[in-house]
């Protein structure tokens, strides 16, 4: 029976019997994917040297480009490699198959680890992966990502990182992630920070993202340059954002709210001026005066000078 199921799907390229499968290629479905595959598999002993290829694999809601597919049975499993182009890189994703035809046929959930190299995000992480009719769930998911120093607009980033557990529906993009990220940097206009650091407790579902409280990062040290003057601010902290759902898409262009309990380097009153979009300086000529001891900051509208 196996040997007709692989000779109906393989084509006139390739040779199968009960015990073995030679393809040069064949065309075989894997989770969905019509995958060309040149290689063997024999059953006594069983054995596996198989190199597939699809322009196309899908792993729940994620899309995975040009991919190469490796599997080379290693003592007492099988070694098998996926890798393919997203979000600007090239994910590699490996794991650990039973030794035999029928454990593969009957499996339904796989340990795999991952890296993400070549593009504007790099990283790496591990995760528990089950699947059935109603889609692909993700457990025990660790990951780590970090991205070089880069400019958006007027204001530079330096390198970021994140450490995450992220656990949930992966067909649907409904999941938990729960960790940290890290901002060397921010440089926008007068305003400088440094050291930032965000804890993550979110609910992911589709493009949109929820927290049960406001996200508000700790920062090392901030301050603003003011003509000739530098103010310093004590005890920084930024929200990077409320409690109401965002779009991540839309995440830079939000306002961001970042408050001090303290100014020092200043008179004791500094004047809090408006951004203004068209103007060359950035700034408007409407100021209104704020004590020096405490005062916020929202981004994009809003930016503090000296008197």
């Amino acid at each position: 029976m196996r040997g007709l199921v692989v000779l109906a799907v393989c084509g006139a390229t390739s040779v199968a019997s009960a015990n073995n499968l030679r393809c040069k290629p064949c065309t075989l479905p894997i989770l969905g994917a019509h995958v060309q595959v040149e290689g063997s598999i024999d059953d006594a002993p069983f054995a596996v040297q198989l190199l597939g290829k699809t322009p196309l694999f899908q792993l729940g809601r994620i899309e995975l480009r040009d991919v190469r597919i490796v599997a080379h049975d290693r003592g007492h499993g099988i070694d098998a490699c996926v890798a393919g182009n997203v979000a600007g890189g090239r994910l590699t994703a490996c794991t650990r198959l039973p030794p035999s035809l029928g454990g593969i046929e009957g499996m339904h959930a796989a340990d795999i680890r991952w890296t993400l190299a070549r593009g504007p995000v790099t990283g790496k992480g591990s995760a528990h992966l089950a699947w059935s009719t109603r889609g692909v769930r993700i457990d025990h998911g660790h990951v780590e990502l970090a991205t070089a120093a880069r400019s958006f607009g007027t204001a530079a980033l330096g390198a970021a990182t994140i450490h995450a557990e992220v656990e949930g529906d992966l067909s649907h993009l409904a999941l938990e992630v729960r960790g940290e990220a890290r901002l060397a940097s921010l440089d926008a206009a007068a305003l400088h920070l440094r050291d930032i650091v965000l804890p993550l407790a979110l609910h992911e579902d589709h493009a949109m993202a929820t927290t049960r409280e406001p996200l508000r990062a700790q920062i090392a040290s901030a301050w603003f340059e003011l003509g000739s003057r530098t103010a310093t601010l004590a005890t920084p902290t930024l929200v990077v954002h409320d409690a109401t759902p965002f779009a991540w898409t839309g995440f830079l262009s939000d306002p961001h709210e970042l408050s001090w309990s303290a100014l020092s380097g200043l008179p004791k009153y500094f004047v809090a001026v408006r951004r203004d979009s068209t103007s060359e300086s950035g700034l408007s000529s409407a100021p209104s005066r704020v004590p020096a001891t405490t005062g916020n900051w929202n981004t994009p509208n809003t930016l503090a000078s000296a008197q």
